[in-house]
């Protein structure tokens, strides 16, 4: 029953995820009427049984409006049902006194047998008032409604029990219970289910009434505007102890009553005049001044229709006003509901992330609220069409000069065919260039001429036509071309008073080079003729710096100025950590925004939208600069804004994030069409469905744990199928759909019961031809796989009965019949459609009956005592009164001493034996007949030694200690004397004997292994020895050796890091513990067989601690190392020219060449000659 309830209630929470609005408070009444059937259930001294109740409820809700957080009920409560319970073992009536009892029930029970079974069923009809708490506010968002509540009220109840079973005259036959064969089919075999006695605290046909408080929860959902259905436990605390109708005086418990139950509530109707409260869940409907409001709809994005989108994800956004919330709304594209669209009440924002189809998507947006409804309709068209783009790859820039007349230039043209493609020199069509359609690649080669050469490239699609224009010059005498380097571009700001200007000079052979700063002449300058380099280092004045950088040859001069603004104060600069690509598309709504914001004067000015709505729960740490916000995205295309000002300027980053969310399988079973299923055929054919299964990927379809691979999958309708053959009984199906989006799972259970053969087992009589005095018989059986009495015939000598009870439940029969006197024949017959079973048996009835002695000491025949005085006795029946007929002799000599109980037939005499054997001879002689026992029992006044071994208990005990003390017990012994000890075949002379009791000690030392005790006994009657063997394992402590590192304190440059330990004794791997910096390593290996251990660890930097210990019952043992990572490793420098120090050289002019590892960056490396830097160095 737990399972079912926590499914039932599993069931009620997921209807939340598809809760649609239902609640209507306006046109509902606060009166309202339930009904309820559940399980009826108990917690008292019986244990439980299960049964069904039933229940009514009327009530009135109080605070139950809009906006609501809780509201109450009070209501009145009806409950009908019976409360069962059935032990299955004995309770003990020495303590049932019906002087301190209620009733006198068990006392029958007390007298005949000592104890009761005890079982009760108690009716009970109870009215209660209640006061119910509910959550509304989780109610008006999911339509699940959780509540508790508490009540008083009055519980008329009676208590009986199924003491026995009806006697032929109305008489009550109480159950005879055998102590031995108690179980729960013995004692559900033995009840009639006649709950026919009052218990204790009840009267017969009269109801006890009680005070009794109760308490309870529940959960509900709306499944209409006046409806609700849910489940509820309520328990009644009845402030007895025998509401099971049975006192235990030993209990310090009252008992208590359950009812479980499932409900379905109505609201009357109810319609509204007026509404005065406002809440932010519900938007103002009602106008008192105006009357009632419709919905109203203003789209925002797109502004109007037929708007001409290019890209796929859109974003669709709308003002919808007087509506009570997003399940008032509906959202379709071309159709199709889109249930991922967000709706701010607060700014009647509605928004939708959607992706485009090609060509013309329609949307409709509908309003509904209790006024009427408002829809709008509009289009967006989506070309998925692609411009011409051509890139130039040579030349570089427009405007190129050139000292050769033969030219190649080469492009870059996408979204083109050769024949969308036109290129032309000088207004003259070039029809010798090259394209590669697969790579873009346009190339060509002209001659130029003298002068500005200019070159067109024409590409026209369907989409549109682009055109790239440049200018070659061709100059056979060619004035040099400075080309700025650091800066890139004029009006450079920087925060650094140090600058490095560099530039480049084309076509600068034996030019002349001249830099000013601020019209000041600069000597310092750098200027490689072959390269065409400058590079000169200044210091800045605050605020603009001009440098002009001027280079002539006789064929002119080139000029170019250049302004670099030097200030302390620097503006902010943002950079994006996460996301790290604008565009990118996730699957989950939850998404952390990461970004470095330098300058930012401790995070002053920051500011973070999010689709224009400002984000201010965002964090900055101003020491790392760092910016981080925690973002809820819509589904479709999210646009993030991040800003920064301070007062030296502003800088802004916008990104997009495409947010598409992954659905989860969903799996749902059609066939079977109900769980527990019953068939009759093997043949079985499963079906199901499974949608958002990504084509049928990650689908599992097991049958009884076994994969089931010849399953047919539709991936259009996501229907699965498969016929498989059943085993006989439960058959369990698993299906199963796993995406990257998660996993669901339907379990079902189909019951296949093959058709069985009726079958028949009689209990009573047990055994064919019995024999019985009394003509009055009580016949019993059991018949299996009928499912009614029609299916069952019963005959007794041949004459048919027909009052017989049979249960079809249990398959129990039984019949209380009169014998004929002789030989009676009773035949019993069930007949199904899978066959018929037949059993025969006869009893004997007879009048006269022979005597029938039982031997009751001695019970075997030569039993050896070692006393002279002997008891005999014996049980003999059916002798009539008197002694007459019985004769008992010893060794043939006649005993008359001997007592008879006529009434219990109990015989006993007290004799002398003779030493040896001894025989004694009862003979019983009845006008029914005779019957004779004779019996021998040997008297040895000779006892031979008795040798039993105290502990150990057991032979092959394992022990780890090597001391030991062994006991045992030795009987006859003679005191002591004959007694030997010895482990492993040497005697042991160290033990310890107390005649009086027997008892014999020894501590020993044991040695590795098996060690073998014998202790013996000997007197003059016998002998006697007993072998016990005792293993001992030494106990050894686990031993750790640390194979790599090879030292306990090492460095490394790595943080990637190895571990491998050899362990031995560590009991299977079990007891291991590895930690790095005090923190468990899980992931490491272990071969048992070897005692390898192997784990690759991540070292932090600086010195990193790693423990390893090894515990078994034997002790631990701990090996602690340090590994040493060193992530900052000085730069080494190695040159290579000169190879020497000191060498000597004949030119001036000499490259110094040099090796430096670890160096980073160009920044960290100086280098001077005599003194002065050298700045010219790669």
């Amino acid at each position: 029953m737990n399972k079912i309830v926590t499914l039932a209630f599993s069931l009620l929470l997921s209807l939340g995820s598809l809760f649609s609005q239902k609640i209507d408070y306006d046109n509902s009444s606060k009166w309202f009427f339930g009904l309820n059937l559940g399980t009826t259930w108990q917690t008292t001294d019986v244990a439980n049984r299960y049964n069904v109740g039933w229940g009514l409820t009327l009530g009135k809700s109080f605070n139950y409006n809009y906006g609501k957080k809780i509201y109450f009920d009070i209501r009145g409560r009806y409950l009908n049902g019976n409360w069962y319970g059935q032990d299955y073992d004995s309770t003990s009536l020495a303590n049932y006194n019906p002087s301190n009892q209620a009733g006198y029930a068990l006392q029958t029970y007390k007298d005949s047998l000592g104890f009761s079974v005890n079982n009760f069923k108690t009716n009970v009809h109870r009215l209660g008032l209640e006061l119910v708490l509910h959550a509304n506010g989780i109610r008006e968002k999911t339509g699940i409604d959780p509540y508790i509540f508490g009540g008083i009220g009055f519980t008329w109840h009676e208590t009986s029990g199924d003491l026995g079973s009806n006697g032929l005259f109305g008489d009550t036959m109480f159950y005879n219970y055998d102590p031995a064969l108690l179980n729960k089919s013995y004692i559900n075999s033995l009840l009639d289910k006649d709950y026919e006695t009052a218990l204790t605290g009840s009267t017969a046909g009269q109801y006890r009434v009680n005070f009794m408080p109760s308490l309870g929860f529940g959960i509900g959902y709306q499944v209409g505007k006046r409806v609700s259905i849910g489940l509820e436990h309520k328990t009644t605390f009845t402030l007895i102890d025998d509401f099971d109708g049975y006192l235990d005086g030993s209990s310090k418990y009252n008992d208590i009553y359950h009812y479980t139950s499932a409900y379905i509530q109505f609201r009357f109707r109810h319609g509204r005049e007026e509404h005065t409260e406002n809440t932010i869940g519900n938007v103002d409907n009602y106008n008192t001044a105006g009357g009632c409001v419709k919905p109203t709809i203003t789209l925002i994005n797109p502004a109007s229709n037929g708007l001409l989108a290019t890209a796929i994800n859109y974003q669709l956004v709308a003002d919808v006003k007087d509506v009570l919330g997003r399940e008032n709304i509906s959202v379709k594209q071309n159709g199709v509901n889109n249930y991922t669209f967000t709706y701010n009440s607060e700014t009647d924002r509605l928004e939708a992330g959607v992706v485009l189809v090609p060509g013309m998507n329609t949307f409709e947006i509908t309003a509904t609220n209790t006024c009427g409804s408002d829809v709008e309709t509009i289009t967006v068209n989506y070309e998925d069409c692609k411009s011409p783009i051509i890139t130039l790859v040579n030349p570089t820039s427009n405007g190129t000069t050139v000292s050769a007349a033969a030219y190649s230039f080469s492009a870059l043209v996408q979204n083109a065919t050769n024949q969308q493609i036109t290129v032309s020199l000088n207004n003259v069509n070039l029809t010798n260039f090259s394209f590669n359609s697969t790579s873009g690649s346009l190339q060509g080669n002209v001659n130029l001429v003298e002068g500005v050469n200019t070159f067109v490239i024409t590409s026209t699609n369907q989409c549109g036509t682009v055109s790239q224009t440049f200018t070659v010059n061709y100059q056979t005498c060619i004035v040099p071309s400075i080309t700025l380097i650091s800066p890139s571009t004029s009006g450079t700001t920087v925060g650094n008073a140090n600058f490095i200007l560099t530039a480049s000079v084309q076509n600068g052979a034996n030019s002349q080079v001249k830099v000013t700063h601020n019209t000041r002449t600069l000597t310092n300058v750098n200027y490689n003729a072959t390269t065409g380099a400058i590079q000169t280092t200044v210091t800045l004045t605050p605020g603009v710096n001009t440098f002009v950088i001027t280079s002539t040859n006789s064929c002119g001069t080139d000029t170019e100025t250049i302004t670099v603004n030097y200030q302390n104060c620097i503006p902010p600069a943002i950079t994006l950590i996460a996301p790290a690509s604008n565009g990118m598309t996730v699957s989950s709504a939850n998404f952390v925004l990461n970004a470095s914001v330098l300058n930012s004067n401790n995070g002053q000015g920051i500011t973070v939208t999010h689709n224009t709505r400002a984000i201010t729960n965002f964090s900055f740490n101003n020491a790392t600069s760092n910016l981080q916000s925690t973002l809820t995205l819509n589904p479709g295309l999210n646009t993030i804004v991040i800003k920064s000002t301070n007062a030296c300027g502003t800088d802004t980053e916008t990104i997009t994030i495409n947010y598409q969310a992954c659905l989860v399988p969903v799996v749902t079973v059609t066939a079977p069409a109900s769980n527990g299923l019953a068939v009759s055929s093997p043949s079985f054919t499963f079906s199901g469905s499974i949608q958002n299964s990504n084509n049928g990927q990650g689908v599992s379809l097991k049958l009884n744990n076994a994969a089931i691979t010849n399953y047919s999958f539709n991936n259009a309708s996501g229907a699965i199928q498969a016929t498989v053959n059943l085993l006989p009984g439960l058959n369990t199906f698993i299906l199963t759909s796993t995406t990257n989006c998660g996993t669901d799972t339907e379990t079902i259970v189909v019951n296949y019961q093959p058709c069985v053969m009726p079958t028949i087992n009689i209990t009573t009589p047990l055994t064919n031809g019995m024999t019985v005095t009394n003509t009055n018989f009580n016949f019993n059986a059991f018949v299996q796989n009928v499912s009614n009495a029609q299916n069952v015939t019963f005959l007794l000598n041949n004459q048919t009965v027909t009052n017989y009870t049979f249960n079809t439940t249990t398959g129990v029969l039984q019949a209380n019949l009169n014998l004929i006197p002789g030989i009676n024949t009773f035949v019993l017959t069930a007949t199904t459609s899978c066959g018929t079973e037949t059993k025969t048996i006869t009893v004997n009835y007879q009048n006269c009956i022979a005597p029938v002695i039982s031997l009751v000491s001695p019970s075997t025949n030569g039993t050896t005592v070692n006393n002279a005085n002997f008891n005999y006795s014996a049980l003999v029946q059916n002798v009539g009164s008197g002694q007459q007929g019985v004769s008992l002799s010893l060794n043939g000599r006649a005993i008359t001493n001997y007592s008879l109980n006529n009434a219990t037939g109990i015989l006993t005499s007290s004799v002398v034996l003779v030493p040896g054997l001894n025989t004694f001879i009862l003979t019983v002689n009845t006008t029914c007949g005779t019957d004779t026992e004779t019996i021998t029992i040997n008297y040895s006044n000779c006892t031979a030694p008795v040798v039993n071994f105290v502990s150990p208990a057991a032979n092959g005990t394992n022990v780890s200690n090597a001391t030991f003390v062994l006991n045992a017990t030795v009987q006859n012994s003679n005191n002591g004397q004959g007694i030997t000890f010895t482990q492993n075949g040497n005697s042991i002379s160290n033990y310890s004997f107390n005649n009086a009791n027997g008892s014999f000690q020894s501590t020993v030392t044991l040695v590795p292994g098996i060690n073998t005790f014998v202790l013996s006994s000997l007197n003059a009657c016998g002998t006697d020895a007993e072998t016990v063997t005792i293993t001992y394992t030494p106990c050894v402590a686990p031993s750790i050796t640390i194979v790599t590192p090879t030292t306990a304190n090492s460095s490394v440059t790595s943080a990637s890091f190895s571990l491998g330990a050899l362990i031995l004794n560590s009991n299977n791997g079990q007891g291991l513990s590895l930690k790095l910096n005090n923190v468990a390593v899980t992931n490491y290996s272990f071969n048992n067989a070897t005692g390898a251990l192997q784990a690759n660890v991540t070292l932090n930097p600086g010195l990193n601690t790693i423990v390893l210990t090894s515990t078994t019952s034997c002790g631990t043992d701990t090996e602690t190392i340090t590994v040493n990572y060193n992530n900052c490793i000085a730069p080494i420098i190695s040159v290579s020219n000169p190879i020497t120090n000191g060498s000597t050289v004949t030119t001036s002019a000499f490259n110094i060449a040099a090796t430096i590892q670890n160096a980073g960056f160009v920044q960290g490396v100086t280098m001077t000659l005599n003194g002065r830097a050298v700045n010219n160095f790669t």
